[in-house]
């Protein structure tokens, strides 16, 4: 197993747990740019990218360049945010989430499929997870709204403030169906 991360705390954490549970002779973790993955030729039997792709400007090209990374029968499984049925990309509550949690775009349930097929994938499996995840946005709703926590709100980064204040704005989104939680799993076949 190979995971990657732009993270270098994470990936040093990884490596540290990898170690800890005898993990580290199979599965490997690189510090690495998911939008310029440091792979060549077929390898993978299966990528499973959770949460990343609505951070990618180009996702298009990622879906192809990992589309690019399976072996025969390989299998990609995207977990991502997406945007509602019908809801434009420019929509006001989908653009304040974008900026919140530092995305550049949020892409439809379609938009990924059509760039699963262009990779020369075939849709396995589509589903909504959203009502599986959406009563996470209300335990961290709840876990940074203690009145004793708020004065911590002035001596962290306007970043991080943004971040905090995008949890009511992720939940209103699910609650509209302006936002989704999509699972798609295609593969070569």
């Amino acid at each position: 197993m190979t995971g990657i991360t732009l993270s270098r705390s994470q990936a040093r954490l990884a490596h540290k747990r990898n170690l800890r549970s005898n993990l580290s002779a199979n599965t490997t973790v690189v510090r690495a740019d998911a939008s310029a993955l440091p792979f060549a030729q077929p390898r993978f039997d299966l990528v499973w990218v959770v949460e990343c792709l609505e951070h990618l400007e180009d996702k298009r090209r990622f879906v192809c360049d990992v589309a690019a990374l399976l072996r025969p029968e390989g299998r990609l499984a995207l977990c991502t945010w997406q945007r509602g049925e019908g809801v434009p990309a420019d929509d006001p509550l989908v653009r304040a989430v974008c900026d919140a949690f530092l995305c550049p775009s949020l892409a439809s349930e379609k938009e990924c499929r059509d760039w699963c097929k262009q990779a020369g994938l075939d849709l396995v499996r589509s589903e909504d997870l959203t009502s599986q995840v959406r009563a996470t946005w209300d335990i961290l709703i709840e876990r940074v709204s203690p009145r004793w926590l708020q004065p911590a709100r002035l001596i962290v980064s306007r970043d991080v403030r943004r971040f905090l204040d995008g949890f009511p704005l992720i939940a209103e989104a699910y609650d509209l169906g302006r936002m989704r939680y999509g699972l798609l799993v295609a593969g070569r076949n």
